[in-house]
Protein backbone atom coordinates (compact mmCIF):
# COMPACT_ATOMS: atom_id res chain seq x y z
CA UNK A 1 0.00 0.00 0.00
CA UNK A 2 2.83 2.37 0.82
CA UNK A 3 4.33 1.45 -2.58
CA UNK A 4 1.12 2.63 -4.26
CA UNK A 5 1.39 5.99 -2.50
CA UNK A 6 5.03 6.44 -3.47
CA UNK A 7 4.33 5.37 -7.05
CA UNK A 8 1.41 7.78 -7.41
CA UNK A 9 3.43 10.67 -6.02
CA UNK A 10 6.28 9.77 -8.37
CA UNK A 11 3.83 9.70 -11.28
CA UNK A 12 2.60 13.17 -10.44
CA UNK A 13 6.10 14.52 -9.91
CA UNK A 14 7.61 13.09 -13.09
CA UNK A 15 4.83 14.02 -15.46
CA UNK A 16 3.22 17.12 -14.06
CA UNK A 17 5.54 19.59 -12.34
CA UNK A 18 4.29 23.19 -12.82
CA UNK A 19 1.81 25.07 -15.02
CA UNK A 20 3.54 27.01 -17.79
CA UNK A 21 2.61 28.57 -21.09
CA UNK A 22 4.10 26.91 -24.12
CA UNK A 23 4.90 28.86 -27.23
CA UNK A 24 5.79 26.24 -29.82
CA UNK A 25 4.22 24.41 -32.68
CA UNK A 26 3.16 20.85 -32.12
CA UNK A 27 2.63 18.18 -34.71
CA UNK A 28 1.80 15.13 -32.63
CA UNK A 29 -1.21 14.41 -30.45
CA UNK A 30 -2.63 11.91 -28.01
CA UNK A 31 -4.64 9.19 -29.76
CA UNK A 32 -8.42 9.71 -29.60
CA UNK A 33 -9.09 6.61 -27.50
CA UNK A 34 -6.92 8.11 -24.71
CA UNK A 35 -8.69 11.46 -24.63
CA UNK A 36 -11.28 12.33 -22.03
CA UNK A 37 -11.61 12.42 -18.26
CA UNK A 38 -10.49 9.35 -16.32
CA UNK A 39 -10.91 8.55 -12.60
CA UNK A 40 -9.13 6.23 -10.22
CA UNK A 41 -9.94 5.58 -6.56
CA UNK A 42 -7.41 4.23 -4.09
CA UNK A 43 -8.41 3.30 -0.54
CA UNK A 44 -5.82 1.59 1.63
CA UNK A 45 -4.75 1.54 5.28
CA UNK A 46 -2.78 4.81 4.98
CA UNK A 47 -4.87 7.08 2.77
CA UNK A 48 -7.80 7.34 0.40
CA UNK A 49 -7.65 9.28 -2.84
CA UNK A 50 -9.56 10.15 -5.96
CA UNK A 51 -7.22 10.66 -8.87
CA UNK A 52 -8.18 12.27 -12.15
CA UNK A 53 -6.42 12.41 -15.49
CA UNK A 54 -7.77 14.58 -18.30
CA UNK A 55 -6.24 14.03 -21.73
CA UNK A 56 -6.94 16.37 -24.62
CA UNK A 57 -5.41 16.53 -28.09
CA UNK A 58 -2.01 17.71 -26.84
CA UNK A 59 -2.26 18.28 -23.08
CA UNK A 60 -2.50 16.00 -20.06
CA UNK A 61 -3.86 17.26 -16.74
CA UNK A 62 -3.44 15.36 -13.49
CA UNK A 63 -5.22 15.79 -10.17
CA UNK A 64 -4.48 13.77 -7.04
CA UNK A 65 -6.18 14.37 -3.69
CA UNK A 66 -4.82 12.16 -0.92
CA UNK A 67 -6.52 12.10 2.48
CA UNK A 68 -4.32 10.79 5.30
CA UNK A 69 -6.47 8.47 7.44
CA UNK A 70 -4.54 9.21 10.63
CA UNK A 71 -4.26 13.01 10.45
CA UNK A 72 -7.36 13.58 8.26
CA UNK A 73 -5.24 16.05 6.23
CA UNK A 74 -5.76 16.14 2.46
CA UNK A 75 -2.83 16.89 0.13
CA UNK A 76 -3.72 18.02 -3.38
CA UNK A 77 -1.27 17.71 -6.28
CA UNK A 78 -2.13 18.92 -9.76
CA UNK A 79 -0.38 19.97 -12.92
CA UNK A 80 -0.24 20.03 -16.68
CA UNK A 81 2.07 18.56 -19.28
CA UNK A 82 2.12 19.62 -22.91
CA UNK A 83 2.81 17.11 -25.66
CA UNK A 84 5.54 17.87 -28.21
CA UNK A 85 7.48 16.00 -30.81
CA UNK A 86 10.82 14.81 -29.45
CA UNK A 87 13.58 16.39 -31.52
CA UNK A 88 16.22 14.00 -30.13
CA UNK A 89 18.00 17.06 -28.83
CA UNK A 90 21.03 16.92 -26.59
CA UNK A 91 19.78 16.50 -23.02
CA UNK A 92 23.04 16.81 -21.12
CA UNK A 93 24.98 20.04 -20.66
CA UNK A 94 21.95 22.29 -21.22
CA UNK A 95 21.40 25.44 -19.20
CA UNK A 96 18.94 25.76 -16.33
CA UNK A 97 17.08 28.35 -18.43
CA UNK A 98 16.56 25.77 -21.18
CA UNK A 99 15.46 23.13 -18.68
CA UNK A 100 12.95 25.55 -17.13
CA UNK A 101 11.56 26.45 -20.55
CA UNK A 102 10.70 22.83 -21.31
CA UNK A 103 9.89 21.54 -17.82
CA UNK A 104 6.21 20.92 -18.63
CA UNK A 105 6.80 19.41 -22.03
CA UNK A 106 6.46 15.72 -22.64
CA UNK A 107 6.68 13.44 -25.61
CA UNK A 108 5.30 10.04 -26.41
CA UNK A 109 5.94 6.97 -28.47
CA UNK A 110 4.37 3.53 -28.60
CA UNK A 111 5.62 0.23 -27.24
CA UNK A 112 4.16 -3.01 -28.52
CA UNK A 113 3.44 -6.25 -26.73
CA UNK A 114 4.54 -5.64 -23.17
CA UNK A 115 2.72 -8.24 -21.04
CA UNK A 116 0.48 -8.82 -24.08
CA UNK A 117 -0.64 -5.19 -24.42
CA UNK A 118 0.37 -2.18 -26.52
CA UNK A 119 1.28 0.95 -24.56
CA UNK A 120 1.65 4.67 -25.08
CA UNK A 121 4.96 5.62 -23.45
CA UNK A 122 5.32 9.18 -22.16
CA UNK A 123 8.37 10.88 -20.74
CA UNK A 124 9.60 14.36 -19.99
CA UNK A 125 11.00 16.25 -22.93
CA UNK A 126 14.21 16.94 -21.01
CA UNK A 127 14.12 13.67 -19.04
CA UNK A 128 17.53 12.04 -18.74
CA UNK A 129 16.73 9.24 -16.29
CA UNK A 130 13.79 7.03 -15.39
CA UNK A 131 11.52 4.83 -17.44
CA UNK A 132 8.73 7.36 -17.93
CA UNK A 133 5.06 6.48 -17.70
CA UNK A 134 3.00 4.03 -19.72
CA UNK A 135 -0.69 4.17 -20.62
CA UNK A 136 -2.95 1.59 -22.21
CA UNK A 137 -6.62 1.89 -23.16
CA UNK A 138 -8.40 -1.41 -23.36
CA UNK A 139 -11.99 -2.60 -23.25
CA UNK A 140 -12.95 -5.00 -20.46
CA UNK A 141 -16.59 -6.18 -20.34
CA UNK A 142 -17.67 -3.30 -22.63
CA UNK A 143 -16.00 -0.76 -20.35
CA UNK A 144 -13.10 1.47 -21.47
CA UNK A 145 -10.21 1.27 -19.01
CA UNK A 146 -7.13 3.49 -18.98
CA UNK A 147 -4.27 1.67 -17.27
CA UNK A 148 -1.33 3.70 -15.93
CA UNK A 149 1.97 1.93 -15.34
CA UNK A 150 5.56 2.87 -14.65
CA UNK A 151 9.06 1.52 -14.25
CA UNK A 152 11.27 -0.59 -16.46
CA UNK A 153 8.96 -3.57 -15.91
CA UNK A 154 5.79 -1.57 -16.77
CA UNK A 155 4.10 -2.25 -13.42
CA UNK A 156 0.49 -1.07 -13.05
CA UNK A 157 -0.01 2.02 -10.88
CA UNK A 158 -3.77 2.00 -11.32
CA UNK A 159 -6.77 1.59 -13.59
CA UNK A 160 -8.85 4.64 -14.55
CA UNK A 161 -12.50 4.81 -15.63
CA UNK A 162 -14.80 7.45 -17.13
CA UNK A 163 -16.83 7.86 -13.93
CA UNK A 164 -16.06 8.25 -10.22
CA UNK A 165 -18.78 5.74 -9.36
CA UNK A 166 -17.18 3.01 -11.47
CA UNK A 167 -13.69 3.93 -10.22
CA UNK A 168 -14.81 3.49 -6.61
CA UNK A 169 -16.66 0.26 -7.37
CA UNK A 170 -13.69 -1.29 -9.20
CA UNK A 171 -10.90 0.23 -7.08
CA UNK A 172 -9.09 -3.07 -6.46
CA UNK A 173 -9.88 -4.76 -9.78
CA UNK A 174 -6.96 -6.60 -11.35
CA UNK A 175 -7.13 -7.49 -15.03
CA UNK A 176 -5.47 -10.48 -16.61
CA UNK A 177 -2.07 -10.03 -18.21
CA UNK A 178 -0.89 -6.94 -16.34
CA UNK A 179 2.02 -6.91 -13.92
CA UNK A 180 1.01 -5.63 -10.46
Amino acid sequence: MKKTCITLISLIFLLFVFVTHVQASNNISFPKQYRGTWYNYDNNEYFSSFNKIVISKNKMYSYLAMKDKETKKTDVHKGYSYLHKDRKHKRSGVSQKTINKYINWMTRDFVKNVHGYNWMHTYGWMQVAGAGEYYNVHKFKNRQVLTAASGADVIVDGHYYHSKKVAKKLESKKYKGFLY
